[in-house]
């Protein structure tokens, strides 16, 4: 499947800027500006929480940098929904912003499917949709011939530019499709995919600037909590960086940290932090300028959430929490926060008191000393030859792990048990 879409108004603009204004004619040899960005999981939940209005927030900031910085296409590397029938709030949020960049914006819109995504319905009418400027691919084989790849070419002041848009595919499925006389192929892991696609890429289009955009782990890269393991049976998921050495940038989703590989090999990020492991993310899209041999330029182009997502400490004190870790000034009161608690005594429904400051703190964890006397249970068998004292005293160093009573202490509890059993 191939698509073109002509450059000829940049060609007209530099000939006649050209012919009718003494301006040098370099300045009009511009390279092509291509917008990455990934894993939006749009309808997603954290803790039970919609994450709706925050993703809506995101995507407006989004939107306003596609405004300001005019990207020629934008690509979305998969994992566009959370999961496979997403909520009707999430598909309109995605349909809004769709219309704004491709009908109002007018700038195309590469996107695949990613292992979160439904691929059927990622790829449901693409036929008519592309023809506005949105290419929507679910899934490989859909359109054409298993071994044509979807390319989409497009033109800028340097030539031509080719995309390869590659959805995520199971190592089960490809190694089906690609079956001959009902024996099925050797394609066994995520490598042997990725190593199957760019075959098919290099006789297809061997050279010239090429684009692939795909969903996969590569090897080496920084993983979170919210990314679902690729693998589902057995099998290795992880793909070499060096698999897309013969590409002018690879566009890649799943990991939801900005990272990149060998400069070429790059994850835009989630734009959004999706489990406390994110809490240290920068969240950001990427914007690159092509010239005539690949890559010219680069830059990140950071969000500011609605909520920013932290990782604290701290203590009950008067029941009030206060935050005790260092590097947390910037907690704002309605952020989301994982707390751990550091308090040597415990309270009853501390998560409570938390919110009364933190409306929006979601996870509780204890201190590792609170864990221990945690774990440190009493001799359930011993209890009843335990005198009161001695029942104290146990019950103090399971409470307080480092600490012991001291001789006067014990003498000044006898003294108060005795007292009590006098007034009996």
């Amino acid at each position: 499947m191939a698509h073109s879409v002509s450059g000829y108004v940049r060609y007209v603009s530099m000939w006649f800027n050209t012919k009718f204004v003494s301006v040098p004619y370099f300045l009009y040899l511009c390279g092509m500006k291509i917008l990455h960005t990934a894993d939006w999981h749009l309808g997603k939940y954290l803790n039970n929480f919609s994450l709706l209005e925050d993703q809506r927030h995101i995507l407006a900031q989004f939107t306003n940098m596609v405004k300001e910085h005019k990207p020629d296409i934008i690509l979305l590397a998969g994992d566009i929904y959370d999961r496979s029938v997403p909520p009707a709030e999430a598909i309109k949020l995605f349909d809004d912003v769709m219309s704004e960049i491709i009908l109002t914006l007018k700038i195309p819109v590469i996107a695949i499917a990613g292992n979160h995504d439904n691929a059927e319905r990622v790829g449901y009418c693409n036929g008519i949709l592309e023809k506005q400027g949105l290419h929507m691919f679910g899934k490989l084989g859909e359109a054409s011939p298993l071994h044509t790849l979807p390319q989409i070419t497009l033109q800028d002041a340097f030539g031509d530019v080719h995309f390869f848009p590659i959805p995520f595919t199971e190592p089960e499925t490809l190694r089906f499709l690609t079956r001959k006389d009902g024996q099925e192929s050797s394609i066994r892991t995520h490598q042997d995919v990725m190593d199957w696609v760019t075959t098919q890429i290099n006789a297809q289009c061997p050279t010239g600037r090429r684009i692939l955009i795909g969903h996969a782990f590569v090897a080496g890269g920084e993983a979170s909590d919210s990314e679902r393991d690729l693998m589902v049976v057995g099998g290795v998921s992880y793909v070499k960086a060096s698999t897309f050495d013969a590409f002018t940038y690879t566009a890649l989703g799943h990991l939801h940290a900005p990272q990149s590989f060998k400069e070429k090999v790059r994850y835009s990020g989630s734009p959004l932090k999706y489990s406390f492991s994110e809490a240290h993310h920068s969240k950001s899209i990427t914007l690159l300028t092509l010239d005539a041999n690949g890559i010219k330029d680069e830059a990140v182009l950071p969000f500011l959430p609605l909520h920013d997502m932290h990782r604290v400490k701290g203590v009950i004190e008067d029941f009030t929490f206060k935050i005790t870790s260092k590097g947390n000034e910037s907690v704002g009161a309605n952020d989301f926060l994982e707390v751990t608690l550091e308090n040597e005594v415990g309270f009853l429904n501390p998560m409570s008191i938390i919110q009364k400051t933190y409306p929006n703190a979601m996870h509780l964890r204890r201190s590792e000393s609170v864990g221990k006397r945690k774990n440190q249970a009493l001799d359930a068998s011993s209890l009843k030859d335990m005198s009161e004292a001695d029942l104290f005293v146990a019950f103090f160093k399971k409470c307080y792990v480092d600490k012991e009573l001291t001789e006067k202490q014990i003498g000044f509890l006898g003294e108060s048990i005795r007292s009590l059993r006098d007034k009996d």
